[in-house]
Parts: C-alpha cells; sequence; structure tokens
C-alpha cells in the first residue's frame, strides 16, 4: 500500500493536467506558467509531442530525454531540473526569436516598417549528476529574432520602409553538479586531514574517492602504500607503549608524541630508499617493549627503546601545492597531483558547457526596403538586438555559497517531498518494498535517496531568506511564491525535507530500523498502558484519513475545498503536539537520552579497564601462525556494534559507494540541538560509521579507515564498526582459535565478557546517536507545523487550494499519524516480548505505513496475543514465590575478587564523602548454582549483606544503606524445546534501595528480614497474579548487571568501614514458573 494512499504511476505523456499530485507526478499552471514534477524512473520526454501554451514551463524531474523531434518553443522559457539528462544527437534546445515579418511593398507610397524581431526566450538547466558525456549533443539557442526588412517603394518621392529591430538574445544559465567537482572539493578538504587519512583515500577503493585509487600510477601506489605502513607501524607502537604509560613517564610522552605526529596533516618527508627501514626498526622496538613486564621493566630500559624510535619518524613534509606527481615528492606531492587533474577536469567540462551555449547573439536588425531607382536611398537598417548572458558553472552541492547564484529554483519544494515520501517508504521497509516503489538510482535505495536530497538542498547551510539585499537562489524562491504563486513556505517546507533526510539517513548509517530502537529494547510500561492512546489515536487517524480523501475527491470533481482544507489546519495542530509530546519523552530526566548517557558512563571506565588488562595478556603470547596484529585485533574488537540480520544492513554497506563525502560525513552532521539550556554531548556522537563481514581480516580491513587514529578506539566517538551479530561471534571464534592451547583457558572467557561489555557500551551509544537524530527531526518538525499554523491562521491570508501543497501537507500529518501510532504498536508488541518472553509477536517488524483498519486489526492481534501470554504464563501453571515469610531467600556469593574491588573506594565530588563501587555480571550459566533451574525469574526483592562490616551508630543502630542499579541489560530465561531458552532485552536502568541495622549482623545467619529497614515495593510495580492496572510496570529478572554504590559521609554511613567484611552476598527474593 503506498504511503499517501493513491496509486503509484508513472508520469503521463506530454503534459497532462492531472488534478492530484501523487509521489510520481504533479502538475501546476498558474497565471503563465506551467510546472510539472517527476520522481519516477522514467525519463520526462520532450519531442514533437510535448507543447505547452504558458510563456514559461519548468519541469523538475529525475530524468529528463530530449529527443531530436523536440520543437523549437520560439520566445519561451524553459527550466530543466534533473539529476540525469539524455541528448539525442541533433536534437537542440532552441527558444530563439521568431524573424519580424517584411514591410510593405508599396508602388505609389512608402514602404512600410519592417517588423521588431522577437526576442528570445530564457533557458534553466540544472542537472545534479552530470557526466561529460551527458554533454555530447548538447546544443542550447537562445537567438533573438531578426529585424523584418523594410519595404520597398517604386514612387521617386517615397521613403523606402525601415528593417525592424532585432530581437534580444536569451539568457542560458547551466548548473551541475559532478563526480569530477565532488572529487576535487573532497581532495582539497582531504589535504587539510590527518596524513593516514590522506593515504588510506588515495589507495583504499572502500572510501571510494570515486575513481582515485585506480587512477595512480604504480610508483604512485607504492610510495602511499608504503606510508600506510608507516602509519600501522607507528599505531601499532602506540599500543605497546599503552601498559606502561601509567609507571613510566618517558614511555606517555613519547606515546603522546606518536599520536600527535599521525594528527598533523603534513606527512613524514618522503626517504629516497622509503620507508622500509624505518618500519623494520619500529618494530624492533615494539617487540622490546612487548618482551617487557610492564610491572617491574627497568625505567632505564624503557627510556632506552624510547629514544631509539623516537629519532626514527621522520619530520614533516613542508606541503607545497606546485609538488608534481613524481612519487619521490612524498604523499603531499601526490595528492596535490591528484587534485590538479580533477580541477582540470572540472573546468574542461565548464568550458565544454559554455562553449555549448554560445548562440545567445541578439538578431541583426532588418535591412531597410529599397527606393525606386538604383540610385534612391533604401531605408535604414534596424537596430541590433542585445546579446544574452550565458554561465556555465560546476556547482559544489555541499553547502558552499557558490550554489546560492543560481537564477532559478533547482530543488522545487513539493518535487523534493515526493522524492522523501519515495526514500520513506523504502526505509520503513528495510528496502524490501523496494518493488512497489518507482523511483530513480542504481538500486533504488532509501540510504541513495536520502543522499541525493541532503545534497541537493545542502544550499540551506547558507541561504538567508530575509535579507535586504538576497541572493539571486532567495530572490528566485520568492518569484515562484509571490510572482507565479506555484508554491509556499518553501523556507519551511525545504528545512523540513532537510532534517527529515538527515536524521534518516542516520538512523539507516546506525543500523537503526523505523522505530528507531535497538533489537530488543522493551518498555517496561504494561501492555494495557497503551490501549487508552491507542484508542483516542485510531479514531484521529479515521477522521484524518476521511479528510484527505474528501479533499482528494473534491479535487477530481471540481468542488469546492475550503472546509477540508480548513479541517487540515486543525490537523496541523494535533501534529504539533504529538511532537511536543515527543520531545518531553526524549528530553525527559528518565527519557532515552539520559538513559543512554547514563549506559555510556558506566560501561566506558569498565571498557577501558578491561581493554588494558587484555592487551597486557596478549602481547605476551605467541599466537598460531598469526595473520593479524593482536593488538589492533583487540581494538577493532573495540569498536564493533552489533544490529540483527534483519535491520538495514545492506543499506549501510552501501556506504562506500556513495563517496568520501558520506564517508566522512556522520559526525559532521550530527545536530547540535539545544535541550533546555543543553547541548548534545559531542562526546558521545560517533565519529565515523562503516561495516565489515564475517572474518577477522575484514574486520581489520574496516578498522583501517578508521580517519582519526588519535581518538581512543574505547572512547564512545570513536569509530563504530556495524555488523550482524552472527558476525561477531564468527569473528571472535577466529580470533580464539589462533590462541595456543595453553592460553586459551586464561583468555576464553575474558575475552566473551569482553565482548559482551562492548556491545552493551557500544550499543548504547548507537542508541544515544539515534535518539539525537530522532529529537532534531521531531524539532524540525514542530517547528514546521508552527510557522504554517500562524501563517495560515492570520487574518486575511489567503491560500490557493489547488497547489499540491495542500494535498501532500493533508498526507503528511496523516502519514505522521499513521507512523505514529504504528510505534506504539510495536512498543506494545515488545511489551508482550518482555511479559511473555515470546520469540516473535505481531508487529515486530518494519512495514510500509498502513491506514486505520489494517492498524486496528493488528491491535486486536496485539490483544489476543496477550491473552494467550498470559494463559500461558499464569493460567496454565502456578507461580512460585520465594523464600516464605521470615525465612531467607536464593544467595550469590560475591567472589574474592569481586569483594576487594568493592572495598576500594573513590573520592565524591564537591568533597561529599566517598563512595564504594562494584559492578557485577549474574547470568544464567555462571549462576546456575543459585538459581538452578527455576525459569521466568521475576524479583519482588534484592539485598546485599555484609556481615562484619563497621560504621558510627545513629541513634542507637547502624544502618547501611544500599544502592543496587540493574542497568537494564538483561536475560530471562525460559524453557525451550531443547532446554533452557534465553531471552535478552534492553530497557531502562532501575534503582533500588537497600538498607539494614548492620549492629547484630556478623554472619549469614543473621542476615534476616527482621533487621531490614523498609520493603522494596519491586513486587508491587508489576503483575504477578491479580488485577493488572495500565500504570504497573513490566517484572524485572536477576540475570543482568548489577551496579552496587556505598557511599560514606558525615550523615549517610559514618566512618564506614570494610576492611574487616571477609563474605559478601546477594540475596533474592522473588517467583518462577514451573520448569
Amino acid at each position: 500500500m503506498a504511503a499517501n494512499g493513491n496509486k503509484q504511476e508513472n508520469p503521463p505523456p506530454g503534459l497532462q493536467k492531472p488534478k492530484v499530485a501523487n509521489d510520481d507526478y504533479a502538475y501546476i499552471e498558474k497565471k503563465d506558467v506551467t510546472v510539472q514534477l517527476n520522481t519516477t524512473s522514467s525519463s520526462t520526454i520532450l519531442n514533437d509531442t510535448f507543447t505547452f501554451s504558458t510563456t514559461v514551463c519548468l519541469i523538475y524531474a529525475e530524468k529528463i530525454k530530449i529527443e531530436k523531434s523536440f520543437k523549437k518553443q520560439s520566445g519561451k522559457s524553459i527550466g530543466l531540473f534533473c539529476s540525469e539528462i539524455e541528448i539525442e544527437k541533433g536534437a537542440a534546445i532552441d527558444v530563439s526569436g521568431d524573424k519580424g515579418d517584411s514591410g510593405t511593398t508599396n508602388a505609389s507610397e512608402n514602404g512600410g516598417a519592417g517588423g521588431d524581431g522577437k526576442d528570445a526566450g530564457n533557458v534553466w538547466i540544472f542537472v545534479q549528476e552530470a557526466t561529460p558525456t551527458m554533454f555530447e549533443h548538447l546544443n542550447v539557442r537562445a537567438l533573438g529574432g531578426d529585424g523584418g526588412r523594410g519595404g520597398s517603394t517604386s514612387a521617386e518621392s517615397a521613403t523606402p520602409g525601415a528593417g525592424g529591430k532585432g530581437g534580444n538574445g536569451g539568457n542560458v544559465e547551466f548548473l551541475f553538479g559532478s563526480p569530477s567537482q565532488s572529487t576535487a572539493r573532497a581532495l582539497n578538504s582531504l589535504r587539510r586531514q590527518p596524513w593516514p587519512e590522506q593515504a588510506l583515500n588515495l589507495i583504499d577503493e572502500t572510501t571510494s574517492l570515486l575513481d582515485v585509487p585506480k587512477s595512480l600510477k604504480s610508483g604512485q601506489k607504492q610510495t602511499v602504500r608504503q606510508y600506510q605502513q608507516l602509519k600501522e607501524s607507528i599505531q601499532s607502537l602506540v599500543n605497546s607503549l599503552e601498559p606502561f604509560t601509567g609507571s613510566y613517564p618517558s614511555a606517555n610522552s613519547a606515546r603522546e608524541k606518536l599520536l600527535q605526529s599521525m594528527k598533523s596533516s603534513q606527512p613524514p618527508q618522503a626517504i629516497d630508499d622509503g620507508f622500509a627501514s624505518v618500519i623494520n626498526a619500529l618494530g624492533r622496538s615494539k617487540m622490546a617493549l612487548n618482551a617487557l613486564d610492564p610491572r617491574n621493566a627497568s625505567p632505564s630500559t624503557i627510556n632506552s627503546e624510547v629514544q631509539k624510535f623516537d629519532r626514527l619518524v621522520p619530520s614533516p613534509q613542508k606541503v607545497d601545492d606546485s609538488s608534481d606527481d613524481d612519487e619521490d615528492s612524498g604523499l603531499s606531492g601526490i595528492l596535490n597531483a591528484v587534485h590538479q587533474k580533477y580541477v582540470k577536469m572540472v573546468r574542461d567540462m565548464e568550458k565544454d558547457v559554455h562553449y555549448k551555449c554560445r548562440h545567445i547573439e541578439g538578431g541583426p536588425g532588418g535591412q531597410g526596403g529599397k527606393g525606386a531607382s538604383a540610385l534612391a536611398a533604401t531605408g535604414t537598417f534596424g537596430k541590433s538586438g542585445s546579446n544574452g548572458n550565458r554561465r556555465a558553472v560546476n556547482l559544489s552541492l555541499d553547502g558552499s555559497k557558490k550554489d546560492l547564484d543560481a537564477a532559478q529554483v533547482f530543488a522545487f519544494p513539493e518535487q523534493c517531498r515526493m522524492l522523501l515520501n519515495k526514500a520513506n517508504r523504502l526505509f520503513f521497509t528495510n528496502g524490501t518494498g523496494r518493488g512497489d516503489v518507482d523511483c530513480p538510482g542504481q538500486s533504488g535505495s532509501a540510504l541513495e535517496l536520502y543522499q541525493k536530497i541532503i545534497s541537493r538542498l545542502s544550499f540551506l547551510k547558507n541561504i538567508k531568506w530575509d535579507e535586504a539585499n538576497p541572493s539571486k537562489l532567495a530572490s528566485a524562491y520568492t518569484n515562484l511564491e509571490s510572482k507565479w504563486e506555484v508554491t509556499m513556505f518553501s523556507k519551511a517546507q525545504l528545512g523540513s525535507i532537510l532534517q527529515e533526510a538527515q536524521s534518516r539517513r542516520n538512523r539507516l548509517l546506525l543500523g537503526q530500523d523505523m522505530w528507531g530502537h535497538l533489537e530488543n529494547w522493551a518498555p517496561r510500561l504494561s501492555v494495557q498502558f497503551y490501549d487508552e492512546e491507542l484508542d483516542r489515536k485510531l479514531a484521529l487517524l479515521r477522521d484524518e484519513e476521511s479528510a484527505t480523501q474528501d479533499y482528494e475527491a473534491a479535487r477530481e470533481q471540481s468542488n469546492a475545498v475550503e472546509s477540508y482544507v480548513s479541517q487540515g489546519i486543525q490537523s496541523m495542530s494535533k501534529s504539533k503536539n504529538e511532537l511536543e509530546a515527543t520531545i518531553a519523552q526524549l528530553t525527559d530526566k528518565n527519557g532515552p537520552l539520559e538513559v543512554a548517557i547514563y549506559r555510556i558512563a558506566a560501561y566506558t571506565p569498565k571498557m577501558k579497564t578491561k581493554r588494558k588488562m587484555l592487551n597486557t595478556k596478549i602481547k605476551g603470547i605467541q599466537f598460531d601462525k598469526p595473520k593479524f596484529d593482536p593488538g589492533v585485533v583487540l581494538d577493532a574488537i573495540s569498536s564493533l556494534g552489533s544490529i540483527e540480520k534483519k535491520n538495514p544492513i545492506k543499506a549501510v554497506t552501501g556506504l562506500p559507494q556513495l563517496g568520501y563525502k558520506l564517508y566522512k560525513q556522520y559526525g559532521a552532521d550530527a545536530p547540535i540541538i539545544n535541550m533546555e539550556g543543553k547541548e548534545v554531548n559531542r562526546a558521545f556522537v560517533i565519529d565515523q560509521l562503516t561495516t565489515c563481514g564475517d572474518t577477522l581480516e575484514s574486520l581489520q580491513a574496516s578498522f583501517s579507515t578508521r580517519k582519526d587514529n588519535t581518538i581512543e578506539v574505547d572512547d564512545p566517538k570513536s569509530i563504530k564498526i556495524i555488523t550482524e551479530v552472527g558476525n561477531v561471534k564468527k569473528i571472535l571464534q577466529e580470533f580464539k582459535n589462533a590462541i595456543p592451547q595453553y592460553n586459551k583457558k586464561d583468555l576464553e572467557g575474558e575475552l566473551d565478557a569482553y565482548v559482551e561489555l562492548v556491545k552493551t557500551r557500544n550499543d548504547a551509544v548507537v542508541q544515544y546517536n539515534s535518539d539525537i537524530q530522532q529529537l532534531a527531526e521531531a524539532y524540525v518538525e514542530r517547528d514546521y507545523y508552527e510557522q504554517q499554523i500562524q501563517k495560515l491562521g492570520q487574518k486575511g491570508f489567503k491560500i490557493d487550494n489547488t497547489l499540491p501543497y495542500i494535498v501532500f501537507w493533508l498526507r503528511k500529518c496523516r502519514d505522521s499519524l499513521r507512523l505514529n501510532i504504528m510505534q506504539l504498536l510495536n512498543e506494545q508488541s515488545r511489551a508482550i516480548r518482555f511479559w511473555g518472553l515470546q520469540e516473535k509477536v505481531t508487529f515486530s517488524n518494519p512495514m510500509p505505513l498502513q491506514n486505520h483498519i489494517f492498524l486496528s486489526d493488528r491491535r486486536n492481534d496485539l490483544r489476543t496475543e496477550f491473552a494467550r501470554t498470559i494463559e500461558k504464563n499464569y493460567a496454565a501453571g502456578v507461580r512460585n514465590t520465594w523464600p516464605l515469610p521470615g525465612k531467607q531467600g536464593l544467595w550469590r556469593r560475591l567472589s574474592q575478587d569481586e569483594l576487594n574491588m568493592l572495598k576500594q573506594s573513590r573520592a565524591l565530588p564537591d568533597s561529599r564523602g566517598r563512595e564504594h563501587t562494584l559492578d557485577i555480571r549474574i547470568n544464567p550459566q555462571a549462576d546456575r548454582e543459585t538459581f538452578e533451574s527455576r525459569i521466568d525469574i521475576r524479583l519482588s526483592q534484592i539485598r546485599l549483606w555484609l556481615p562484619g562490616v563497621k560504621m558510627r551508630a545513629k541513634e542507637g543502630r547502624k544502618l547501611l544503606l544500599i544502592r543496587l542499579t540493574h542497568l537494564g541489560d538483561e536475560v530471562i530465561q525460559d524453557r525451550g524445546s531443547n532446554g533452557p531458552q534465553d531471552f535478552y532485552f534492553n530497557h531502562d536502568p532501575v534503582t533500588i534501595n537497600f538498607g539494614y541495622d548492620s549492629t547484630n549482623v556478623a554472619t549469614r545467619e543473621q542476615a534476616t528480614s527482621d533487621v531490614v529497614f523498609g520493603q522494596q515495593s519491586i513486587q508491587n510495580d508489576h503483575y504477578i497474579g491479580g488485577t493488572i492496572d495500565k500504570p504497573r510496570l513490566a517484572p524485572l529478572g536477576p540475570f543482568t548487571t548489577w551496579r552496587i554504590s556505598i557511599e560514606t559521609d558525615q550523615y549517610v554511613n559514618p566512618e564506614l568501614d570494610l576492611s574487616e567484611v571477609t563474605e559478601a552476598f546477594l540475596e533474592f527474593h522473588g517467583t518462577h514458573r514451573p520448569s
């Protein structure tokens, strides 16, 4: 089903006049201008059947073809705005003026004056993705018409007629974007980037600077590869230095110096025999460092090694724009030479187009008439017409101010909206609905269409709409709205379109689908919570769909539509309110952004510590037949982010083919949003995204594209390599297989734990970035509706009900509500999965936008599924509640290492005291001794006991207060057909307080409920029998990462002393289903 409710179709031949626009085709005729909008993969064809009656015709299509039968459009103006153009040999775009009529010849009177030649029309052409071959047969003619010849006379006393004036030549503007221009600008930008990135993009085709790597000579390639190898050697040495940085100042300063050397845009100076000797020497230094123990190495030994390689790295090369392309000139010379090559290609294209648009001369004045005899005076010549102007410019289409110097609009708001709607339909189906969407592009992917829109609208970065001296492009938009009256609200429309395209493109790059959640995300709200909201919104959608359908029907039948437009304005207000609610939800102190920040902050320090520890262990191992640097592989593993197979991984893998700009763009385009005075945390905005396959080799290849080698790989903003969950497992297993057998026992478990930690932290980073995109989109959409509501509500404001703007606005309100309802149904389905441990539930997969009938049916399906869940989990078996009143629950003893870590403390900010913290992972396999074979465990109490703890008494008791936080990533175990089945969930962190009087708790036996201060209300927050209330939250399980926090100051846990605590226990109370 199409998102806009209309059947999609190819554009009709010629210029027919459908009254209702759809996402394929629209037609506007107002005053003296005709506008045709086409977004299909079929070309708009200009041939002998193509005619229009107005003075101006503007065609906005993704593809345009000009056939040789296309007729001359005398004196008319034509605008052709497209992504691709095809011109047949012998075809011409001819808007030349007609010749003036000849004056009458008289035998007895004066000769008649010749008629004036007609002025030529204007031609505006824009081609977004131009190649030189497209212009091979280009022929534009905008000549002024010749002045008519004056009439002759036979009378001796009569005067011959004067010749007519020549018509003025027309103006021709040919604007185009091109791969060559994009590459030239990218290469220019690359010269300011760190030299490792320069080398990478010159040689590595995965970053796709067009065909740059293929165009290098063999000697140049060899030189660039040596720079890459030098960078890898420096990076490897940086990794080897890391374990020594805490205790050896010289190692720390040397490491920082090496990192800075990789941050410079000036590459090391080329040397005569290449870098082979330097690379070998750096390798020896690395081996020497790896042989040392960071805990007891001699400072003099470290200093000696540092001094050796400190002298090895060549000094930076001076950048010289005049460098030739000789490989001996080093990386800067090669980069400059390649840049100049593409600059020349751009200039050659401009010269070629400029030459082919040369036919803009004014028409010559008409010859005067003849007199009665050969000796008689002739009539005066007519004045020649003025020459027109021509310009051919290769636009940047990347936000340059140069793009504002356009005489005519090349991005029509409604056509951009049509293209965005198509991209969205592909986004909503992860590309599976591609066959139902007729759109241009090599593969028609959502990613390609979003990027096309972003590039086309990049001028919005610099355009000033309300300046006293506006740019030519701003004036052109004013002309569209005020003079020709063919569109409305260009500023608001285009801003909304651009932000939506950027947001959804970035979500695709993050591996997110239309729901904007991680695969295992689960809301903690009960299923019934959603019912009231769905009742209201489904009724509202029914009214929205009726209003849109009624408007379309009225337009088809030429009936009055004012009442439907008024209803549409009311719909805008409702849509604005929904966006306000979305913004409030995202920015709430317990909302998704704050939750993600909490999780990133919680897991990053632990990840850094774990990586450093593993790095130290790995560097002392002799791997079996290593084809890789183990330290680099560990760094690459630290960058992994995983997505489920059904997520849009295919769209993400298209990233390299879209070129250098997109390779760089995610981090650069991430929005900075002011959220009630607090900006987005740039430290958590991912710097770069890429993908990999299922092998170590592909992982290393992807990691080698890291553009900023100075960001620590375990920092949240560092490169993220997105791949499928199954690929992560295969990569890890390949790494394990290379570990010698006698080291496996020690390392395998730690690697598994580290990869799980990496996944958890990086998933939170990806979620934070996804939420930023949704928030940015919501802010812009809210402002879009607000501006239009204010304008439309002004007294006396008139709106043209025939414009396509109206139907697209009505559909936008309707489709926004459809998407909102579908997201609610998806969240309800996730709640059912969390409550009922369902493998798959209705409405979990992405799909096209649907109408209220379909959505109402799916809502009923979810109700049925929930009833089945209740029957399965609660009616089919009696839940066991434990322990009995007054008895102890299930115990989990802290290991000695865990207890030792808990005993350590850190100072709190503002000298408020100290804090003991410990993150402890409880999982079904490792803690089977505690939970045995119980399934579907849900907690009612969790306690931490520290027998023997000391503290100062207050009011006759020693009340120990502990904070226990469930970090939200949990496993709930059910009974499967082949044994226990694990269900993975990700939800908001939950903090639980626990306190007990420690005065007489010296042993585990004394840890009983009678000394507990206060009953936790976990069991009242969810359904474990009895009546279900909609505000109640879904139940928690024990299998998660628990953060233990014990603060101590003069008021809370005063004079806390854990030194004599010899054992500690977590105690669990709860329920489970029969296994």
